[in-house]
């Protein structure tokens, strides 16, 4: 409704007329009137500035004040009109504000800054923003902190945002290289350590403490951490920020070693990681043909060591230095610690596996189906005075704390010949999983032959398990989680099968089975069964906590609050061979024996062969030689980045796409996604990209560079591709924009072609062959006509046509249509000469 201001009374019919000045005062009390309040508050630190002419307003009579007094009366006549709604609602309309508007909303109001410092309202702007309408089971499973946990949702949020801008934006070029290890099976990232700079001096922030003035110290009951200063956080994002990129560890078996390289110029660091013996006097990779590995682990993200497996059935524990020893050269070297000959297995070992960051204790398992948990003390490299590297290494020593028996017998759904094998000798275990805090292993068979030992280092019992026999396919993938002493969730994946099992297996025998279903084979899987870091900080037992209590409506009743951090992203993503992807949840298992994906979108139209998630982001490798990136938070998961990581032949991509062995050489097997990184191995290559500052240069600026053309150590890699591609344009617009200048003679040749209705010389040949066809096929009927025409004699005794001997009026009409034929005759002769002499001269001019 538009306001009606009610006129002052000094304006009266009695002083129609008034000075400018009177005119101005009179309007200012008019405008001082009106029921009009400001968008500010009364704590509103940046209000806005009022116009100066009414800035020099007083109360009246136009009297100036000062800047404070107009500064507090705007202040309190003021107010912010969102104040004035309900708080259950105020709190609604915030959390339905994309993260950067609150955040910006923040700033207007000292009054909303408090209010937004709750970070219930922050954790449903993210739900609402990326999430869409899902439901709390969602959340837990799918949300992902992407920086350090216990931040809390604001900064989660804004991080999310700058994080998805980045993978979209970022113009950084790809780069891919070649380790010398063959074919790469374990692929790793290791994060050199952040050496700050030394701190310049800065007055007023930096002071070196005196014995008058000692350095602070914080007391003992002081809560919390000291507070930082603006140097201090400057320093702090700029750590950050320009941290160099990581280094990838590439293990291979075919070489018997681990090498580090530079994946931004593809340089490969002198020496290698390797079980030999001799491993520390060679530059690269060099097999021992007496005890080759047949089985390796590394960890993918967390490693100092590397387990391998010997076909001797011994095990080797590497300890991986990430600074090379003086006393070799500055290169890297292998400290070793091998198994004692009465531990080895009798046979070639098929797995080797350690939990994440675990690498005191692992399992294994070998040809002689037995499983075995180890215990290591790592042998560490000796130093002289001043921490100087001498020549030696302390001896580390490595104990068998559990073998396995062999099964009693075979199973009894078994064929014939499976029984007789088996009884003759047990198969082989491939694959095998420990827990250490709880002293759990189990290991499985080809044939779905599972065990499980509860407290190895105790009383130990033993469940044994069929999870299904090898004509389902074999087991290919086995993953133990412990839910507590007791009880232990595995799960099982046989080779090309639909679904994948959870199952739970309790310490008395009982065992329960639940099916997580795909549409078609599974071809790729990954599995996250470690609880994700908290993004807030937990609330305490004996208090409410408003930050993981998902409010949808404000007359909705909060549920209780669970405080197990184990339902927090827990997942299973699978990828089938028709190129879908789906998400499950591992907690929601309930009454039902199948679950239903909580995701689950066509990502590839191909094979899927690796799949990989971090920081609530998907990473899919398919058979074609594509890496796509997806963000699978909202209902319909959104595609990031596509790369076209290898580049296939037709008869390449039908290995690739089939299950022979050498469709490793052509295919992602393994990829590695961090929060603005992802690697991946395709057969003896890495492929390896990084997303850049997301800034884009504008058209004709120069961007600020060092004159070598080079980046440095933390820089990001320079886009030079979409550079030459720019100038490819330019050059080409300025050619096609530059056209000639047609001459007389070639004027007057258009119009002449204008004129017959021939658009270009083409046209003109074309017309021309045309006229020559019917002109060939007018002289051929012609001499047709007259050789089959009748010839007689007439009274004079010369030669008559049978027309002329009926009548001679018949043929002087034949005479003058002869004489019409032949002018039109005429006539077309000219007209071609004329058509062929454009198209002889057009040609000249082209030539």
């Amino acid at each position: 409704m538009p306001l009606s201001p009610t006129l002052s009374p000094h304006i009266t019919k009695t002083s129609p007329y008034l000075t400018a000045q009177e005119t101005i005062d009179q309007l200012q009390d008019d405008f001082l009137d009106l029921d009009i309040s400001l968008p500010s508050s009364r704590g509103n630190e940046r209000a806005g500035k009022r116009s100066p002419r009414l800035s020099a307003v007083g109360g009246g009579g136009g009297k100036k004040l000062g800047k404070k007094k107009v500064r507090s009366r705007e202040i309190a006549e003021g107010e912010c009109h969102l104040l004035k709604l309900p708080v259950d609602l105020l709190q609604e309309l915030l959390a339905r504000l994309p993260p950067r508007s609150l955040s910006i909303l923040s700033q207007t109001c000292k009054a909303l800054r408090g209010d937004l410092e709750d970070e219930s309202i922050w954790r449903r702007s993210y739900v609402h923003r990326f999430l869409g309408s899902a439901n709390p089971g969602e959340v837990q499973v799918l949300v992902q902190p992407s920086g350090d946990e216990g931040r809390g949702w604001r900064k989660e949020s804004l991080a999310r945002e700058m994080m998805l801008d980045r993978w979209t934006a970022s113009k950084a070029n790809s780069c891919m290289h070649h380790p010398p290890v063959g074919l790469i099976h374990a692929l790793s990232l290791s994060y050199p350590p952040h050496v700050p700079s030394t701190s310049k001096l800065v007055v007023g922030k930096n002071q070196t403490p005196t014995k008058s003035s000692p350095a602070p110290t914080p007391s003992d009951d002081s809560p919390g951490t000291p507070k930082l200063t603006h140097r201090q956080k400057y320093e702090a994002l700029l750590a950050a920020t320009t941290r160099p990129a990581p280094y990838v560890l590439s293990a291979g078996l075919a070489a018997g070693g681990v090498v580090r390289s530079d994946p931004l110029n593809g340089k490969v660091t002198k020496g290698y990681w390797g079980p030999g013996r001799d491993a520390n006097f060679h530059l690269r990779p060099h097999l021992d043909q007496l005890s080759p590995p047949t089985a390796v682990h590394l960890p993918a993200r967390r490693q100092t060591a590397v387990l391998w497996g010997l076909l001797t059935g011994t095990v080797v524990h590497t300890t991986m230095g990430m600074k090379s020893h003086a006393s070799q050269g500055g290169r890297a070297s292998s400290t070793n610690v091998f198994s004692a000959v009465d531990d080895a297995h009798e046979g070639e070992i098929r797995c080797v596996w350690a939990e994440e960051g675990e690498d005191a204790h692992w399992v294994t398992s070998g040809e002689d189906g037995r499983v075995k948990f180890w215990r290591v003390t790592a042998a560490q490299p000796r130093t002289g005075p001043g921490k100087k590297a001498v020549s030696g290494e302390t001896a580390g020593s490595m104990e068998c704390v559990f073998t396995s028996r062999p099964p009693i017998g075979p199973l009894e759904n078994r064929s014939d010949a499976t029984k007789l094998r088996t009884t003759q000798r047990p198969d082989p275990v491939v694959l095998a999983r420990c827990h250490a805090a709880t002293g759990t292993v189990c290991g499985v068979t080809e044939d779905g032959d599972l065990r499980v030992w509860f407290g190895v280092e105790e009383a130990m019992t033993e469940v044994r398990v069929d999870v299904g026999s090898s004509e389902d396919g074999p087991v290919k993938r086995l993953e133990l989680d412990m839910l507590d002493q007791r009880n232990a969730a595995l799960l099982v994946h046989h080779h090309l099968s639909d679904v994948v099992s959870r199952w739970d297996v309790c310490i008395d025998g009982t065992v329960k089975r639940t099916d997580f279903a795909s549409g078609a084979a599974i071809t790729a899987l990954h599995v996250a069964l470690h609880p994700s870091a908290p993004i807030a900080t937990p609330s305490p037992p004996n208090t409410v906590g408003t930050d993981d209590i998902p409010l949808l409506s404000p007359t909705a009743t909060p549920p209780p609050i669970d405080l197990n951090k184990h339902q927090f992203g827990r997942y299973v993503i699978t990828g089938d061979e028709n190129g879908i992807v789906s998400i499950f949840g591992w907690d929601t298992v309930g009454d039902l024996e199948t679950i239903r994906p909580i995701r689950s979108w066509e990502a590839a139209n191909h094979k899927i062969t690796a799949i990989d998630a971090s920081s609530s982001l998907v990473a899919i490798g398919s058979c074609a030689g594509y890496i796509n990136i997806y963000d699978p938070l909202s209902p319909d998961p959104t595609p990031l980045r596509s790369f076209h990581a290898n580049h296939l032949s037709v008869a390449d991509r039908a290995i690739a796409g089939s299950t022979q062995f050498e469709a490793l050489y052509y295919t992602p097997n393994q990829i590695i996604l961090e929060h603005d990184l992802v690697v991946a191995s395709i057969g003896r290559k890495v492929f390896y990209w990084r997303a850049g500052s997301g800034k884009k240069r504008e058209a004709g600026s120069k961007g600020r560079g060092r004159g070598g053309g080079t980046t440095g150590g933390g820089g990001r890699a320079v886009d030079m591709r979409s550079a030459h591609q720019d100038a490819e344009e330019d050059h080409l617009a300025l050619r096609h924009d530059v056209t000639p200048t047609p001459n007389r003679l070639q004027t007057r040749q258009n119009n002449m072609l204008e004129n017959m209705g021939l658009e270009d010389p083409d046209d003109a040949v074309q017309y021309a062959m045309m006229l020559s066809m019917e002109e060939a096929n007018a002289s051929g009927s012609g001499i047709g006509s007259g050789s089959a025409r009748g010839v007689g004699y007439g009274a004079g005794g010369g030669p008559m046509d049978d027309e002329d001997e009926e009548g001679g009026v018949e043929s002087d009409g034949e005479a003058e249509a002869l004489e019409a034929v032949r002018k039109l005759e005429e006539a077309e002769r000219k007209e071609r000469e004329e058509v062929l002499e454009v198209v002889r001269r057009a040609e000249m001019r082209g030539e």
